[in-house]
């Protein structure tokens, strides 16, 4: 297996010599607005610097450790200091040194050079904690943070009160515990808004999951229509933007602000283009904010969207379309209530107001409505230069191994051709991108059939053959791989040979052309050119099958019920079950029990063994699992004789095994059934009850009598 060195080393193999040189010569802080370098994240020159913003705060990572620092409003301990308390010069995020990547809001997060996944901030405390590893992606927001992990999946903490989660549930709870998102194997990036997740896959398309914008809610991602060739995506509070590869940006969401760029506070349902925007590399938004920067490919940047602060760099309170409010520009970073943009000469501006605690860093602490000039490097501030990190390209690897050697690269081991693309982590925030063309040399193979007499031997390089048989021998070609030599070795017999074998039913023995199915003793004889005569007596017992068979225990079954198979085998005594076929979970119980947790149709598989003579037999049948139904519950009920809602009773498909009993508020049991047909119909003892509010019992059993359900709660008698 071959080695791919970080350092300067001569590595070699088989027939290729590299020498792989990967240059470290700068400590550069990382990119925070976008990551770039994957083909995603930005367009042509675009490079994001070691600079962002957030709701309220600032950051940055300098120093040889990338240690991040933040400045500004802390309300919710978003500084990770370990207080509350906003700060106008720049404290130190605790632990986060070795930082490669970070995202802002009221709720933190970071990536550090190891992989893991950190947070802090709103839910989490004033101080980061872990929450994953293998993070290649995260974005940051209110209340939610995002992850994709280096298998493309995607993983959320924080609220999922709006089913931005995508697990198909909403939970008023929050979690610290990251949650993976259903139906995502291939994610890029991720974008929170203040409702809902938006997802950017490797083929270029969109998903959405979460609450959209106030339209419609959707509990596991579903595709954004009209999007493709999507390279980079950004959120606000209520909108969405997606860059095309093309420069062109679509914008969707809530019309109140003038997010949507469109000139009118008219929503956007579905993405719509911008049409002021052009050949546009990057984009920029806040989760809790209200507006959008864009930077175009001649270094204009552009803003739109609500401006109440000044944070879009002009006097107007919103901006309906992008407006041109910066040139000469290489960087954007739209916060809540101020934006800091970076300009060609490397310089850092600012435009906005600050909020517990100051984000002007040398300047007075006030509103400014257009961007102005703040330095970072002078006392107290005395925070590092905007610097952009600037990954280091290899020329790309042509490599050729042997079939079934493998070639790596880090942690990344490729055993199949193809082309492939490594991102190196180095400890000094320079990436190496590796891009490898890798190829297999052609193996050489050969055959041969030999035939002899019984008892004599034939040779392959050091090794005798006697018997019958087919040999490999494995010798190296000329450019170091493998030659293999596949020889056959045939008998010419010169004496009685006499076998027996055992078959089962269906199996046949073939002997010369002769194939032979049944029970008996067969003789055959055999003559060859070359003298060599063999008799081959053969006694053959043919063994009775086993009859595999089974019922299921209950005709209908849910998700989280438990039920039996009933096995109806017979001339078996060992067995073999997959509950999934193909897939894994498997029992060799007699009658197993099983319990299926997603619903379909599930094909169960029973191999039937006789232990004794190995002959088996198969049978497959298919079970439809349902999704575990519910129970509709009235909450109130008016008995007033007209034909519509006069009685009270629970609302069930199929599981009409109920008890239910009514009490009034004394704890008094005024109705008993266990007739789901029958309803209270307000009285007892044949007088009306008053109007007032009752309480309900109700136990629900499916037609077997198995899996119990309970509910309890209140409903109002009206009269």
């Amino acid at each position: 297996m071959q080695k791919h060195p970080l350092q300067n080393k001569l590595f070699s193999f088989k027939n290729v010599t590299l020498v792989l040189i990967v240059l470290i010569t700068l400590k550069v802080a990382n990119a925070q607005n976008s990551i770039v370098g994957d083909g995603f994240g930005g367009r042509l020159w675009y490079k994001p610097y070691n600079y962002t913003v957030g709701a309220y705060s600032a950051y940055t990572i300098c120093g040889d450790t990338n240690q991040l620092f933040g400045w500004g409003g802390n309300e919710y301990g978003q500084l990770g200091d370990g207080t509350n308390t906003g700060n106008a010069t720049p404290t130190r995020v605790i632990g986060m040194t070795q930082v490669h990547y970070y995202s802002t809001g009221y709720l933190m997060g970071a990536i550090r050079y190891d992989k893991s996944g950190w947070v802090w901030g709103h839910l989490a405390g004033n101080k980061p904690v872990k929450v994953l590893d293998k993070v290649k992606f995260l974005d940051a927001g209110m209340d939610v943070v995002t992850f994709i992990k280096s298998d493309g999946t995607v993983w959320s903490v924080g609220s999922n009160l709006n089913g931005s989660f995508g697990n198909n549930e909403i939970n008023e709870n929050s979690t610290l515990i990251p949650q993976q998102m259903v139906g995502i194997k291939n994610a890029v990036r991720v974008a929170n808004s203040g409702s809902n997740n938006t997802i950017l896959l490797a083929d270029g398309t969109v998903m959405q999951a979460g609450r959209n914008f106030y339209f419609s809610t959707t509990l596991t991602p579903q595709k954004i229509k009209g999007l493709e060739n999507i390279v980079d995506i950004k959120a606000n509070q209520s909108n969405a933007l997606a860059l095309d590869k093309y420069g062109n940006v679509y914008a969707w969401g809530s019309g109140m602000n003038g997010s949507n760029g469109n000139g009118t506070i008219k929503d956007n349902k579905t993405p719509q283009l911008i049409t002021g925007l052009r050949n546009i590399v990057a984009i920029s938004g806040c989760n809790d904010g209200d507006h959008f920067l864009a930077l175009d490919s001649n270094h204009n940047c552009y803003a739109w969207g609500f401006n109440g602060y000044g944070q879009g760099g002009t006097t107007e309170s919103r901006l309906y379309t992008p407006k041109l409010v910066a040139t000469n520009v290489n960087d954007i970073m739209a916060g809540e209530r101020f934006s800091y943009i970076i300009k060609t000469d490397g310089e850092l501006y600012a435009s906005g107001m600050s909020k517990d605690g100051s984000i002007w860093m040398n300047l007075q602490n006030k509103i400014r409505f257009q961007f102005t000039k703040i330095n970072p490097r002078i006392p107290p501030i005395e925070l590092c230069e905007p610097t952009r990190k600037e990954p280091f390209i290899l020329k790309p690897l042509l490599i050729k191994i042997c079939p079934g050697d493998s070639f790596s690269i880090g942690k990344h081991h490729y055993k199949i051709a193809g082309r492939f693309n490594d991102t190196i982590f180095s400890n000094y925030g320079l990436d190496t991108i590796i891009t490898t063309h890798l190829s297999f040399n052609k193996v050489s193979t050969h055959s041969q059939i030999i035939s002899i007499c019984e008892g004599d031997f034939f040779r392959v390089a050091k090794h005798l053959y006697y018997n019958v048989g087919i040999y490999k021998d494995t010798f190296k070609n000329a450019i170091g791989c493998d030659s293999i030599l596949t020889t056959e070795i045939k008998h010419r017999p010169v004496s009685h040979v006499t076998q027996t074998a055992a078959i089962c039913e269906g199996e046949q023995i073939k002997i010369g052309r002769k194939t032979y199915l049944f029970t008996g003793i067969y003789h055959d004889t055999f003559t060859n050119i070359f003298g060599c005569d063999s008799i081959l007596t053969i006694d053959i017992l043919v063994n009775k099958n086993p009859l595999a068979d089974f019922e299921f225990g209950t005709p209908f079954i849910e998700t989280g019920d438990t039920f039996r198979l009933l096995n109806a085998s017979t001339g078996a005594n060992q067995f073999n079950w997959r509950f999934d076929f193909p897939f894994a979970d498997s029992s060799t119980e007699v009658y197993p029990f099983y319990r299926y947790t997603k619903k379909g149709t599930k094909a169960v598989r029973l191999i039937a063994t006789n232990r004794q003579t190995q002959c088996r037999d198969t049978m497959m049948k298919t079970i439809s699992i349902n999704d575990n139904e519910t129970i509709f519950i009235p909450n109130a009920f008016h008995p007033d004789g007209n034909g519509e809602n006069d009685y009270f009773k629970p609302i069930t498909k199929r599981d009409k095994n109920i008890t239910m009993q009514i009490f009034n508020r004394w704890g008094l049991l005024i109705f008993e059934t266990s007739d789901y047909e029958i309803g209270w119909d307000g009285m007892y003892k044949h007088q009306n009850c008053p109007q007032d509010v009752y309480v309900y019992t109700i136990e629900c059993r499916d037609s077997l009598q198995m899996n119990a359900k309970h509910f309890s709660g209140t409903f109002t008698l009206l009269r």
